[in-house]
């Protein structure tokens, strides 16, 4: 839990932590946006994303209701979404993407991501806040993904939602499964995941180190570990829609997208249910 604290203290979440410590990751004042079209620049590492089948940013803004958007190029909205933005617990600054192969990126370190099982009242208003924000995407976009990593507490995570339809939620930290649900998808399988069927959280994480310890017995060196990693949710990025460390490598035409607020009351609101399962160049925190 402590690994946790101090996760939550760097978003700014209550956990009573010195706000001196806080104010290490806050920006005095507002970085300098450039708009001169530039090419994708590639991220992945200690962030948050959502990744939607669009090429139309302007409804991508009014679905998330998104405030005071500027325009900004690939470089500045990354480095950008970078900042820790949690000033007053009141907005998240996200990045806004050009469109890139028929997908949108939305990136931010503060996006509220799945966290059922968490014994954190904190996490659990997180939570809280992704169920709305991505059932409310997916009943407005063909395809909605969702990925995020943070290497210093282990966390990863993946979703995925399909015409209208919720088909996956996983999310793991500090060592436990956060949220489990729907089946496997051909991906995972395809990268070697360990399958967790329709296993609680609790039952998943029992599930993995049991797996662990087993892999080790055998000493299986060369599979991929039942623990997941920053790399799992790359990899899967990549064969879902887009692997975000390897955007500098598309030559797609020159954009611009946006900065902008996404207010942290509307993002925690309840109206929203969340959608029955189907049956069937820059700093960006890699270093």
């Amino acid at each position: 839990m402590k690994v946790l604290r101090t996760f939550l203290s760097l978003l700014g979440i209550g956990t009573g932590a010195d706000p001196a410590a806080k104010a290490v990751n806050i920006h005095a004042s507002p970085r300098v946006l450039q708009t001169e079209p530039d090419h994708p620049v590639s991220f992945g590492c200690k962030v948050n994303w959502f990744a939607i089948r669009t090429t139309d940013s302007a409804s991508v803004r009014e679905v998330l209701g998104l405030d005071d958007p500027r325009p900004a190029n690939w470089a500045s909205g990354v480095a950008a979404a970078y900042e820790y933005s949690r000033r007053e617990a009141e907005a998240a600054t996200v990045f806004v993407s050009p469109a890139v192969r028929g997908w949108i990126l939305v990136i931010s370190v503060d996006l509220p991501y799945p966290a059922d099982a968490s014994l954190d009242y904190s996490e659990q208003e997180l939570g809280r806040a992704f169920r709305h924000i991505f059932s409310n995407l997916a009943s407005h976009f063909e395809e909605v993904q969702f990925f995020g990593t943070y290497r210093v507490v282990g966390f990863d995570a993946w979703a995925r939602a399909r015409h209208g339809r919720v088909e996956r939620i996983f999310s793991f930290r500090d060592g436990e499964v956060l949220a489990n649900e729907g089946p496997q998808s051909l991906e995972e399988a395809q990268l070697g995941f360990l399958d967790l069927g329709a296993r609680t959280p609790e039952e998943a994480t029992s599930f993995i180190y049991e797996a662990d310890t087993s892999q080790n017995e055998r000493s299986a060196e060369s599979a991929r570990s039942p623990i997941p990693d920053e790399q799992d949710t790359i990899d899967l990025a990549g064969l879902w829609s887009l692997d975000p460390t390897q955007l500098n490598k598309i030559e797609d035409a020159a954009g611009v997208g946006f900065v902008a607020s996404l207010p942290h009351d509307r993002s925690r609101s309840e109206a929203t249910e969340a959608q029955p399962f189907s049956a069937s160049g820059v700093a960006t925190g890699c270093e």
